[in-house]
Order: structure tokens, then sequence, then C-alpha cells
């Protein structure tokens, strides 16, 4: 076996949340923006999504039939949760079933964005298991590498949450 001779290059994001009023979850589109290529519109219809902060979006409406066959398409991270998982939501603090999650669109792409969405801002770079200790004592990192680019992107939940 090989070992592994080329430098990769990590990228740091940190988003601190303070100049996003006129946006809903700016710091983490530019994130995925950087991740993800530009990508053609889904074929569903759209309706309008009410934001709680922000200018209003678009939002996919899917057929319960094609939600795990949309998940699967716009995922942009190689390991695509089950349908039926059980998911934390870290803006919203609180778990959602995957299946629950929206598709937006916005900056000529594909996003997906937890149920919590239009109220907290959480996307899919927000999402962690419910099964890290809550106990606040140690942040926790979850990391998952991006679809056809080989790039890590981390969540960390640095104070404690719901999950068990």
């Amino acid at each position: 076996m090989k070992k592994k001779t080329e430098t990769q290059t990590a990228r740091i994001f940190v988003s601190t949340h303070r100049h996003e009023e006129d946006e809903m979850s700016r710091s983490e589109k530019a994130l995925l923006c950087m991740l993800m290529p530009e990508s053609e519109p889904l074929d569903l219809p759209t309706r309008p999504l009410h934001m709680a902060k922000g200018p209003d979006t678009m939002e996919y409406v899917i057929p319960d039939e094609r939600r795990a066959e949309i998940l699967e398409k716009v995922y942009p991270f190689i390991e695509v949760p089950a349908i039926d998982a059980r998911l934390y939501d870290i803006h919203e603090n609180k778990e959602f079933t995957v299946r629950e999650y929206r598709v937006i669109r916005e900056r000529n792409r594909n996003f997906i964005v937890s149920p919590y969405y239009p109220r907290s801002g959480g996307m899919v770079v927000d999402w962690m298991s419910c099964d890290f200790d809550d106990s606040g004592e140690e942040p926790v990192a979850e990391v998952q590498t991006v679809k056809g680019s080989g790039q890590c992107v981390s969540t960390v939940q640095f104070q404690g949450g719901e999950p068990k």
C-alpha cells in the first residue's frame, strides 16, 4: 500500500452569525458555494418560503415518493443519511427525521436545509447525529466528505444540546 504524500489544504470556515440579519445562513451558503458547483434547477415545482429574517426564498415541493431520490441527488456529502434517520440541527437545537428536509434554490444551487430552516437557518452543514455527548464539557465535531471533490467539512457543536 502506498503512503499518501500529496499535501492537503484545509479550509477553516468560522461563522459568528453576527452580520446575517439581512440574509438567513449567509455563512453556510458561502461555504457550500465553495464546495458545490452551480447546478440546474430540479424538475419540481417551487413555492415561496417565508423566512424569519431576511428575504424570502424559493422552496421545492417534493412529493413523498421522490424524497429519497432527491435526497440522494442533492445531498452534498458522500455518506447520505437514511431517509428515516434522526439527525440534530445545531441552529434549532432540535432533532428531526431526515425525510423532513427541505430543498431551496438560491445562488444557482439546490441547497438541502433542515425543516427548521425558515425559523433558525439550519442547513445541511449544520446537521449532526443525535448521539453526541451533551454535557457541554467538550466540543463535538463530525466530519463529512464532499461528493466529487474529496474536501471535508466539519460541523462542531460547542455547547450541550438535547440529544442523548
